[in-house]
């Protein structure tokens, strides 16, 4: 009898592995094809032995960026649903979080990764399944190498995910980020030279793009350099600090801003987070970002030409779409 029953349960076993392997086919076959793009991390912290960590930006959830999320939503293991929505490339970007499944459109679905708020400024976590890329044997060193270091340009990895009608995703593939980014602090004389009692500096910063691909790819150079955005980081940032961007209203690009990168070359821009362009705003008082936070806040800088399509009968090569840089706070450290 209990010979039976542990076949039995072998059995049961094998059934409902055989089910999970033919659903996950099922989806990689039939699930709708979607890259998303993942965010910089520290490449200290992306190899795990045979896989690689991915990050992207939907993983942490400002509050105010959900919808109809239940009271219970500060619980594990809740379910919740992200919806993508598509920009440029085959890109696919974060729009919201949601408590109710959507009746239409690209989501995937996830679970909460929390028991309570993780900051005061209440955020959610979240896991969808997709957050490792198991490798082939002996290719970590070669895609390491490819992804950039610390302090060298880094070129983001596109994931390419099957997804399901009811938001279940899984990883077929990836490909390369055509573009790759590198920011840098620029060390002044005066910094070393400081008091305690000095009104505080904000860095200067110098970011760099690379033309990644073996194709000429174009890049935007617009007047004021409207094309980079100060952004807090949505994931570590205060609800009272905002960017102002009344220095580029009514600047637009056209034909003389487009910069041409043949493959290899990079472009190197340099910013100066003291000048009015960079200003912050928080309880209506506007200044640069070390005269009006503290360091625990995060920001980044966003290279953003999503809304340029109309260049692109001109330029086909050009680069569509919103990178951001890795963090950095008002002292100039860079994660």
């Amino acid at each position: 009898m209990i010979k039976k029953l542990v076949i039995a349960a072998v059995i049961f076993q094998l059934l409902a592995l055989a089910g999970m392997i033919a659903q996950r086919e099922y989806i990689l076959h039939t699930g709708k094809e979607v890259y998303l793009r993942t965010a910089p991390i520290d490449p200290r912290d992306i190899f795990r032995g045979d896989y690689v960590r991915l990050d992207y930006t939907f993983l942490t959830v400002p509050i105010e960026r959900t919808r109809n999320l239940p009271v219970s939503i500060s619980k594990k293991g809740q379910r919740v649903y992200v919806v993508l929505k598509e920009s440029a490339n085959g890109v696919y970007t974060f729009d919201y979080l949601t408590g109710e499944k959507p009746s239409a459109g690209i989501f995937i679905a996830g679970r909460t990764n929390q028991r309570r708020y993780q900051s005061v400024n209440e955020v959610i976590r979240v896991k969808y399944g997709i957050e490792k890329f198991f490798l082939e044997q002996d290719s970590g060193l070669k895609l390491e190498k490819e992804r950039g270091g610390r302090n060298d340009y880094q070129r983001p990895m596109e994931i390419k995910v099957a997804v399901s009608k009811s938001g279940t995703a899984m990883i077929k593939d990836f490909r390369w980020s055509p573009i790759s980014m590198k920011l840098t602090e620029e060390r002044q004389e005066a910094d070393r030279n400081r008091n305690r009692d000095d009104p505080p500096v904000s860095p200067i910063l110098n970011l760099g793009l690379k033309n990644a691909s073996e194709q000429p790819l174009a890049i935007l150079n617009t007047d004021n350099l409207c094309m980079l955005q100060l952004k807090t980081d949505e994931r570590r940032a205060s609800n009272s600090i905002i960017s102002n961007n009344n220095a580029c209203e009514g600047i637009k690009a056209d034909s003389k801003d487009v910069v041409i990168l043949a493959p290899g070359e990079e472009f190197t821009t340099r910013i100066d987070l003291n000048e009015s362009r960079w200003y912050v705003v928080k309880d209506d008082k506007e200044d640069h970002i070390a005269a009006i936070d503290q360091r625990a806040q995060m920001y980044r800088i966003n290279y953003d030409t999503e809304n340029y399509n109309n260049l692109r009968k001109e330029f086909p090569n050009l680069w569509l779409g919103k990178l951001p840089s890795r963090a950095f706070n008002s002292r100039g450290r860079i994660d």
